[in-house]
This record gives C-alpha cells, sequence and structure tokens, in this order.
C-alpha cells in the first residue's frame, strides 16, 4: 500500500502536508468511508452530521423516504410521526422538511446515536417540531407516546450469515447495532410490527426499509399482524395490473430480467402523470403497509 506522502504528491502535486492532512489521507488509506473522514454528508438535500456511532446515509433510503413523505402530505392536519431506528435522524429530518405542520419523533436505542440526531435536528433549524428519544424497538411500545399517524423505519436487517460478508468499509467502521438483524434479518420487523401496533392511529401508516430477498417475509410478518400491504409490481405485470386496479403507487424491479424498465415507467407516466414511482435498483426492497381501518 502507498503511503501518505506518495498520495500526497500524486494527487495534489506537492510533498509537504498541511496540518490534518497526513491523517485524513491515513484514515482514507486504512478504508474508512469518507463520510466519517469529513464527519458530515449530505442526504435529501440536508446537512448531517455523522459519526461511527451511525450509519452513513445513503441514496437508497431515499426511496422509503419518499414514500413516506408522500404519505405524510395527505394525512389530517399537523401529523405525528415516529421515526423508529434513526441512526442520525436522516429519514425523520427529510420528512420534517417537506411536511412542513408534521410533528416528528427520532428514536433509537443507541444513546450516542440520539447525540448525533440532536446535532442535525440543531443543525437543520428543526427544533419545534422534532424531537428526540431514547427506544428499544424491540420491546412492546409504552403508551406515554401516545398515538402516531405514520411510522417510519430504516431497522437493522443483515443477516448473521451476511454480516461476515460485508465490506470492510461496512464491518469495521459501521455500528453493528445498526445493522445485524438476527438470523434471517427479520427480527426488528417481528419486533416492530407486534409492539407498535397499538401506537398507529386507525388508518395510520406504517413504511419499512428492507433488504433484497426480504420482501417476502417482510410482508408475511406485516400480514399476520394484521397490517394491509401495497403490493409490489414489476415488468408487464406491472402494467397490466396498474391499467386494471389504478394503484395510489407503483414500485418497478428494475433488476428483472427482460425487463425494460423505462419503456413500462414512461408507459405509466403518460396514462398518470402523478401516481408516485418508485424504481428498485440492485440494492434494496422497499414496502409500504398500512394498518386497516
Amino acid at each position: 500500500m502507498e503511503n501518505p506522502h506518495s498520495i500526497l504528491k500524486k494527487v495534489f502535486g506537492y510533498d509537504s502536508f498541511r496540518p490534518g492532512q497526513e491523517d485524513i489521507v491515513r484514515r482514507l488509506l486504512d478504508g474508512e468511508p469518507l463520510a466519517y473522514v469529513l464527519g458530515e454528508w449530505e442526504f435529501y438535500g440536508l446537512p448531517l452530521y455523522v459519526t461511527p456511532d451511525v450509519l452513513i446515509p445513503r441514496d437508497d433510503t431515499c426511496a422509503v423516504t419518499e414514500v413516506a413523505i408522500k404519505k405524510a402530505l395527505f394525512l389530517d392536519q399537523d401529523p405525528r410521526i415516529l421515526d423508529l431506528c434513526c441512526g442520525s435522524g436522516c429519514i425523520g429530518l427529510a420528512i420534517a422538511s417537506r411536511v412542513k405542520d408534521a410533528r416528528v419523533t427520532l428514536a433509537d436505542i443507541s444513546k450516542a446515536a440520539l447525540a448525533v440526531a440532536k446535532k442535525n435536528i440543531q443543525r437543520n433549524h428543526l427544533g419545534g417540531r422534532v424531537s428526540s428519544i431514547q427506544i428499544d424497538a424491540r420491546v412492546p411500545c409504552t403508551p406515554f407516546l401516545g398515538k402516531f399517524d405514520l411510522i417510519v423505519s430504516n431497522p437493522p436487517y443483515v443477516t448473521d450469515g451476511e454480516m461476515e460478508e460485508l465490506p470492510n468499509s461496512v464491518k469495521d467502521f459501521e455500528p453493528s447495532l445498526a445493522l445485524r438483524g438476527g438470523a434471517d434479518g427479520l427480527d426488528f420487523y417481528r419486533a416492530i410490527s407486534a409492539n407498535y401496533r397499538d401506537a398507529l392511529k386507525p388508518g395510520g401508516f406504517l413504511c419499512f426499509e428492507f433488504g433484497m430477498g426480504q420482501g417476502d417475509g417482510v410482508c408475511r410478518i406485516l400480514e399476520e399482524e394484521g397490517y394491509e400491504v401495497v403490493t409490489t409490481y414489476s415488468g408487464d405485470e406491472a402494467w397490466e395490473t396498474f391499467q386494471r386496479i389504478s394503484p395510489d403507487l407503483v414500485l418497478l424491479d428494475f433488476r428483472m430480467p427482460g425487463l425494460n424498465g423505462l419503456e413500462v415507467f414512461e408507459r405509466i407516466r403518460q396514462a398518470n402523470a402523478e401516481i408516485p414511482v418508485l424504481i428498485l435498483s440492485s440494492y434494496n426492497e422497499y414496502c409500504v403497509p398500512s394498518l386497516k381501518s
């Protein structure tokens, strides 16, 4: 591996470090993610502090965030929203920044993560409508939290086996507490769907991000708990079903073999320019379940 001095000369064209540069280059050479080296990252247009106590906000999480925002915009006035397993607070803060009357609670089991989330509340001047609280999502919800119109969560969903196969930049630097989801990766979905059912108002929404290949398992858990799940669609089936039932949300799976996803997307857009269309890429799948009224 090249040393920091040779990297410095190759990239910047000079031989000596300015104060702090050697440490930055050394950390990057050691594989530390750039977001942690910088101490901040952007998500959904918001500047956020990040430390190794929280996961780095990723672009794929914008999908579940967008779903939650679109649902929240049509809730009753002053909706109450809970971001469970919030980490840096990226999802809840993005919702608060777009839904101007929303009252958002950021919740996490980690005190260190909540400290980061609180700094991000202040940084984005959202203290008037966003609060934080320490909660273990794996235990029954306490009644003092009250009822929420929408609960959104990007919980730990990496399986025990997958934990060993994660890239070093994730395994060695990001918090395992925010990654490990049990033997099948579904422990938190079982817990949240059961423990937070009574925390949702009738007709309220529960929005999850979950890992690739976990969709059927998550939806099965939700249905067993009495939730109504919005179905995902792909390929020509998406177009045929779209024409038949006129859903309020369409998800296109661009990973399907032989799918001309862009063509299907354009056909849907031409038929109804207002309908939300989410694109599934190579990373994650999403579903938006809602409680039956």
